[in-house]
């Protein structure tokens, strides 16, 4: 920091024909050129400062010119626009080359009549916008440092995860929406340039990797409506020599054409040559392919999962059954981060390190299941799945106009709950005495935290008559909350 100040000193006596301090910010800086080991700077910057310190004796009257701050050129009238003489010809001759010869024109008949020019004297960037700017990309990054950890020390845990992870899951459909489609020609060449280069990448450093896909139930799936919701693409053969689809969305919209896409590459990568030292898992439907070979694939295959989010926990706890401590998963899916923290809490025993690489770009971060789990504790990690599903996922709705953040908060105010989530959790086959009326008490804190009712119903009733709320604003009645909370059953304790 000591080094950017003194630059940004020198840069400013320069720019601002600062002589008296340019030698002495030129000498304080010139240090730093050696202790840094810059070989040409450290060479003539001596030279130059030695001249500079003898100018008023060898020649006076070059000295006097440098006094009064004729070493440089000012093209404007704002501050901070000085430059040298020489990179200002250079700029002129360059502009007049050019097809600038009009401002070149415009800025000389300016020099010649300053009072007829209204210049704005401040710098380009000391505008309140600018800086309010400047001001929120400083507080960003102090706020990365400070959460993540000065990479330039490598006391990151980021920077360190490499090292220690010894095998990754990967969500193949998320992988494909990750690698985007469009920029190749034919299904074979997005396999050889971009698929298979970026699984052998992520296996280098493990020592084994598993690739999971959905695999699309036809019937007895509780997601198959959520993708009827979002539109049937067009049916596509998916081979070798076939051409990308221009659309990829709506290519990707068609269950049939994913379950082709992900057959091809798992074809693919299949044939990737593995060191003996490693192992890759494949699923493929319902079945599991290894390199090499497995002999026993019992607690991985068949596999009744639909999605890969929930299989991809019994590809981890294979990965420990094998003796890997450290796993991670990559995934774009609160779901899976909500089902992890659950596994790191069964399996503490054996589990050293579960990670989760989640998002993509800019947004990408890494996180601690084992962290998680270790700070809500064993009732509330296990509970976690239970109260995820109820207050809305994939295939169960939420409650309008409330949010996680607000669910949670309602769980923390109502810490009874947690019994009937974990009831739940136990995969039952109807729905346990008592679990009805606290999970009714639960939503009923939901939508009013002041009620001391018990009975959505009778909350639905002072809500519609007394706060004028919408039909959309109230809780379901009781009889619409039953078919909910056992759907979340279904989803989070059976599937």
């Amino acid at each position: 920091m000591a080094a950017l100040r003194m630059a940004g000193s020198w840069l400013q006596d320069h720019n601002e024909n600062q002589t008296s301090r340019y030698a002495w910010m030129l000498w304080l800086n010139c240090q730093w050129f050696f202790a840094l080991d810059h070989t040409d700077y450290s060479r003539w910057v001596p030279v130059h400062l030695k001249d500079m310190t003898e100018l008023s004796d060898k020649h006076p009257d070059v000295a006097v010119k440098f006094q009064a701050g004729h070493f440089t050129a000012k093209k404007t009238a704002c501050c901070f626009s000085a430059m040298a003489l020489d990179q200002a010809y250079k700029q002129n001759n360059a502009c007049i080359k050019g097809p600038k010869v009009a401002r070149v024109i415009a800025e000389f008949e300016s020099s010649q009549k300053p009072e007829q020019t209204k210049a704005n004297f401040h710098h380009h960037e000391q505008t309140n916008t600018t800086q309010d700017k400047f001001l929120q990309d400083v507080k960003a990054l102090t706020f990365v440092i400070e959460e993540m950890g000065n990479l330039f020390e490598e006391e990151s845990a980021d920077l360190m995860l490499a090292d220690k992870i010894t095998s990754i899951i990967l969500d193949g459909p998320a992988v494909v929406e990750m690698l985007k489609l469009g920029g190749s020609r034919t299904f074979q060449e997005y396999s050889t340039a971009v698929f298979i280069p970026y699984i052998e990448s992520q296996l280098e450093y493990r020592s084994r990797l598993d690739l999971v896909w959905d695999c699309y139930l036809k019937s007895g799936s509780l997601k198959a409506t959520v993708r009827c919701n979002r539109g049937k693409g067009i049916r596509r053969r998916v081979t070798a020599s076939s051409p990308l689809p221009s659309n990829c969305q709506n290519f990707l919209r068609n269950s049939d054409n994913k379950e082709e896409l992900f057959s091809f590459l798992s074809e693919q990568v299949m044939q990737l040559v593995v060191k003996e030292s490693k192992q890759l898992v494949v699923t493929g439907k319902k079945r599991v392919l290894t390199v090499p070979p497995r002999k026993d694939t019992a607690n991985l295959a068949p596999c009744n999962h639909e999605e890969a989010d929930t299989r991809m926990m019994v590809h981890a706890a294979d990965a420990l059954e094998c003796g890997h401590r450290r796993i991670l998963i990559r995934t774009v899916d609160t779901d899976v981060v909500i089902l992890a923290v659950a596994l790191a809490n069964e399996r503490s025993e054996v589990l050293d390190e579960l990670w989760l690489t989640f998002g993509t770009g800019k947004n990408r971060r890494y996180i601690a299941a084992h962290q998680i789990a270790k700070a809500l504790g064993p009732e509330n990690s296990r509970a976690l799945p239970v109260f995820h599903a109820i207050t809305g996922c994939v295939t169960v709705s939420v409650f309008a106009g409330h949010s996680k953040k607000a669910a949670w908060a309602t769980w923390n105010a109502f810490p009874e709950v947690t019994t009937a989530f974990l009831s739940l959790a136990s995969t039952p086959s109807e729905l346990p005495d008592g679990v009805l009326s606290t999970l009714a008490r639960f939503i009923v804190l939901l939508y009013d935290r002041t009620s001391t009712c018990c009975d959505v119903n009778v909350l639905r009733k002072k809500l519609f008559s007394r706060k004028s709320r919408s039909l959309e604003d109230l809780p379901p009645t009781r009889a619409a909350l039953e078919q909910h909370i056992k759907r979340a059953a279904y989803q989070a304790g059976h599937i």
